[in-house]
């Protein structure tokens, strides 16, 4: 990780779906947009992903917790070789489940702060709060406003 790969990549996903840019220009996009926040953007990102991360953790080691005290609980003097692979593969899948709800709920939360932080590079830099606000006001007094995201948002 570094500041200009950050700088380079960060914006990139939210210039294609939000502008329907190709891969080169929204490389670009996304360079001009991050130009001088590189460690703004870095530090942001990387305490989403200590956030999610050590959420995770506090969610998943009391279920690990909670299968090992129950295997006691269970097996008082220890199980048998059959019983200890069926109570190891049932507290993989169990564990591998809840890991993967919960790294699907950390990639929306990464994606929504990348697309929030798109939308503030865009406010920064190119005032897009006024233009959204003024798109908003003409539609509705009737006016025949073109989109701010021309290229793509939702369908």
């Amino acid at each position: 990780i570094s500041v200009t790969g950050v700088q380079t990549c960060a914006l990139q996903i939210s210039a294609i779906t939000l502008e329907g840019l190709g891969v080169r220009r929204a490389l670009a996009r996304s360079w001009r947009l991050t130009k001088g926040s590189g460690f703004r953007l870095l530090g942001a990102q990387l305490l989403i992903w200590a956030v999610i991360g050590l959420a995770s953790l506090v969610l998943l080691a009391p279920i690990g917790w909670a299968f090992d005290i129950a295997g006691g609980l269970i097996w008082p003097n220890g199980p048998t070789t059959a019983e200890a692979e069926w109570y190891g593969a049932g507290r993989t899948v169990v564990l591998s489940v809840v890991t993967a709800v919960l790294g699907a709920f950390g990639l929306v939360v990464q994606t929504v702060c990348a697309a929030l932080f798109y939308l503030d590079g865009r406010m920064r830099l190119e005032a897009l709060d006024l233009t959204l606000g003024r798109y908003v006001d003409e539609r509705q007094r009737g006016v025949a406003v073109a989109d701010p995201f021309p290229g793509g948002g939702a369908a």
